[in-house]
């Protein structure tokens, strides 16, 4: 992958990018591990550890396909050493490599169903109840 990407090294406790920041790249942990972590909604709370991401795994993908600014916070919880591919260079790569497009495509679903499974499972148990209830309010 000469030329198509960017190699960083990041201490412990480095910021590799901030949540709000603009996107447009996706990382590839080559060594260490890296804490996706989101800002919480209540005042004076810490931020809440989405994942813990070690070799071989991928993050920022998020914003590769629109403009919109990073969801959350990539922290180095351990020397970390990352490629960085810009957007041109992941459209570059799914041309001239699909299976590997495939493998991102495979990476972005399974990532959706977890995020499936913990929003379920914080749920209130009465679930269809409510459901029936709210579909009688005229909003």
């Amino acid at each position: 992958m000469g030329g198509l990407c960017e190699e960083a090294f990041f201490e412990p406790d480095a910021v590799i990018f901030r949540e709000g920041e603009p996107g447009g790249a996706l990382y590839v942990v080559v060594s260490g591990r890296v804490a996706i972590e989101r800002a919480s909604n209540r005042k004076g709370a810490e931020p809440a550890r989405l994942a813990v991401l070690g070799s071989h795994a991928f993050f920022g993908e998020m914003t590769l396909f629109d403009d919109s600014p990073r969801s959350a916070s990539a922290i180095a919880i351990q020397d970390t050493m990352t490629l960085k591919l810009s957007r041109q260079a992941i459209t570059m790569l799914a041309l001239q490599r699909p299976d590997l497009s495939l493998g991102l495509l495979n990476g972005l679903s399974q990532r959706l169903g977890q995020a499936n499974d913990q929003i379920a499972a914080l749920l209130p148990i009465r679930t269809r109840e409510v459901h029936k209830l709210y579909d009688k309010l005229d909003v």
